[in-house]
Formats: structure tokens, sequence, C-alpha cells
């Protein structure tokens, strides 16, 4: 599963070889490994510390003092301090206007702290700059999605699509919206491509079964619930729902040990950005 944001960046060259004779100490460049550094090698606080002190220096320029904004941006949010991500995201589109990853970014903040319009307008703007980019559809349509826009969602899966047909997660996602809407031939039909792309991932199987359980055919449900837990042993979610099917098969003694075994691990732990849509983008 690829990221939730692009990864971090650091200052051009031709800026490095520069500042290394004009910055005065406090400013020198050896801060930007840090600053664009990723775990474990720099630990998210490190990473903070270190473009707080380029923020601070004020002699960077202004494409790389948003950089520097961007990738602070990224570690707070993954400290899930989404005001102050939202801050830099801010003042790094205020420098660079015309970057589509700050508008994703920003948009991804937004997602995190509940703010789906705004998420959705930066989305927007970010396609607006990078229309050809299959991710930013795929974002967008999660953001449409989370507000029950269904319309809006299946057109940017399909358009994510239509760039990349191979793009695993759209096909997912997608099928996660029509499983919503009870459309469960379609879902299935998505799902049978998502499990080609992705035959390891317990989740395709997972979704599936749920589709063939809307469907009412209980017996195909648990053969891929089972096909679940042979994978992933502790995805409790696919134990509890397979007790549901056998309850509707009138199996109550195999349900309560299904139920049972659900209720004896860690609920959620399996699940993808809450058991229905994947957050890569």
């Amino acid at each position: 599963m690829t990221s939730l944001f692009v990864r971090c960046r650091a200052p051009a060259l031709a800026l490095v070889l520069l500042v290394l004779t004009i910055l005065p100490a406090a400013a020198q460049p050896d801060e930007w490994p840090a600053c664009a550094g990723k775990e474990p090698e720099f630990t998210v606080d490190q990473q903070i510390a270190g473009c707080t002190k380029i923020i601070e220096a004020g002699t960077a320029a202004k494409e790389d003092l948003a950089v520097a904004h961007y990738n602070r941006a990224l570690s707070y949010t993954r400290k899930k301090q989404y005001d102050l991500a939202l801050k830099d995201l801010d003042e790094a589109i205020r420098l660079t206007p015309g970057d589509p990853d700050f508008f994703y970014a920003r948009g991804r903040a937004n997602v995190f702290a509940q703010q789906i319009d705004r998420a959705i307008d930066d989305f927007s703007q970010s396609i607006r700059l990078k229309a050809d980019d299959p991710n930013l559809f795929n974002a967008r349509g999660n953001a449409f999605w989370e507000k029950k826009d269904y319309v809006h969602a299946i057109q940017d899966f399909t358009e994510a699509l239509r760039i990349k047909p191979d793009f695993a997660y759209a096909l997912y996602n997608r099928a996660g919206v029509y499983r919503d809407q009870s459309e469960y031939d379609r879902a299935i039909q998505d799902l049978d491509q998502y499990i080609r792309l992705a035959p390891t991932d317990p989740d395709g199987y997972h979704e599936r079964a749920r589709c063939y359980a809307g469907k009412k055919d209980y017996a195909r449900a648990i053969q891929d619930y089972d096909k679940v837990i042979r994978m992933k042993p502790d995805y409790s979610a696919a134990y509890y729902n397979r007790a549901d099917a056998l309850i509707e098969l009138k199996q109550y003694d195999k349900a309560i040990e299904y139920f049972n075994k659900s209720l004896s691990l860690k609920m959620g732990n399996s699940s993808v950005c809450n058991s229905s849509r994947s957050c890569a983008t």
C-alpha cells in the first residue's frame, strides 16, 4: 500500500551548493536531511525540528521555504496534529500556489480533520494542476464517499481507472461504493479484478464475502471468509462476519464458536481505513 502522502522533499542541489557559502552556521543545509528524512533514520520529532530550524532561519529561497513547511506538515499529520499541519500547508500554498502536491497534502489533512468539503476543494485544485494523476481522483473519490455522495465518488474512481486501468485501490474503493448502494454484482465484478491484481491481500476476499452475504449467497461468503482467515488468522472481522453467515444458515453452534473467536481478538486490527475504503492514493 502506498503512502498517504507523496514523499518528503529536499531542496534542489543548486540551492544546497549556494547556501553552503552564504548561510550562517545556524541555517546550514545539514538540517535538510532531517527535514526531508523518513523514519526510522529520523524520527518525526527530528523531522519537525529540522524543518523548523530552516523556517526560522529565514534565509531559504521561497520555493524551498515552501518545501520546509510542506515537510513539516507531513510530520505534524503523522502525529495527528492536524491544525499545525494545516497552518503549514496554508503557508506552503501561499508561497508556491502552483504545486499540486501541496493541495493534495492539505486535502488529506482536511480529511483527517473531518473537514470533508475543504478536502474536496483541495483535491479539485490539485486535479486542476495535474489532471493525469489517478491518485488525485482516487483521493477525491474517497472524500465524496465519506459524504455519501456516491455519484461523484463513482465518477472519480472510474476516472482514476480510465487513467490507470490496473489501479487496484480504485477498484477496491469503487466496489465499496457499489456495496454501500447494494449493487452487489457490480461490486463483486470490481473485487474479482482487485483480487487478480492483489491476490495476497485478505481485504479483497473479505469485501467480496460481504457482497456475497448481501446477495444472501452465504455459502460463497463463507468460502471467502475462510480464505481470509487462512491468510490472516487474527482477522477478527472475518470471524465475526462468518458467524453472521452461519446464523443465516441456522448453524448456531458454529456461529457461537466464531463469535467467541472474534471477541478474543483485538477488534479492528485487520481493517483497512475502517474496513471499507482504501486510504492509498
